[in-house]
């Protein structure tokens, strides 16, 4: 556990507050900056940099878009990298999933397709599309011990980017991962 300074009372920090002031009236404190140094260079700062466009090749594939979309949007991009990459019919890409897939029923939500579909024009140009499907051919084994599936949601959990980046910076661990 951090531990924290000791705490001051308001009578002593108001004193203390009190006593800096006096010392600046009195000019026997010097500031740090001499008064004639300005404050402002009057340079305008330098507008940091537009992300980089992956999808801006010849004939872009599926891990640019992804690339595009994780850095923009990182948590639609988790949702994403789990799908299964069909191909493409002109305009039309194909992304598959698990039947029952956590991220099936998050991408199919309104506000996540029309992402989508905002971050395929920026990134593809307009009229592109992303169809999301199940797959009933990468649906699992009919019977999983409770175990396995315990230690398969676990695995799934740890491997999803947004976990990963909160577990690493907020310094936890991932103790349980309840069923859906």
């Amino acid at each position: 556990m951090a531990a924290t300074p000791p705490l001051e009372s308001i009578a002593e920090l108001i004193a203390r507050l009190e006593d800096m002031e006096q010392k600046l009236r009195s000019g026997r404190v010097t500031p740090s900056v001499p008064a004639s140094a300005p404050l402002f260079s009057g340079q305008p700062l330098a507008a940091p940099a537009p992300p980089s466009a992956p999808c801006a090749g010849p004939e872009p594939g599926w891990s640019d878009f992804l690339e595009f979309v994780k850095e923009r949007e990182a948590p639609l991009y988790s949702f994403l990298a789990h799908g299964n990459f069909v191909g493409r019919s002109g305009r039309e890409w194909r992304l598959s999933f698990t039947p029952g897939h956590f991220s099936l029923d998050r991408l199919r939500g309104s506000a996540e397709a029309q992402r989508i579909q905002e971050l395929m024009s920026q990134c593809l140009g307009e009229g592109h599309r992303l169809v999301i499907s199940e797959d009933q051919t990468l649906a699992r084994p009919e019977r999983v011990s409770p175990q396995k599936e315990d230690v398969n949601r676990r695995r799934e959990a740890l491997d999803d980017p947004v976990v990963k980046t909160l577990l690493e910076d907020l310094g936890g661990e991932l103790e349980n991962v309840k069923p859906r």
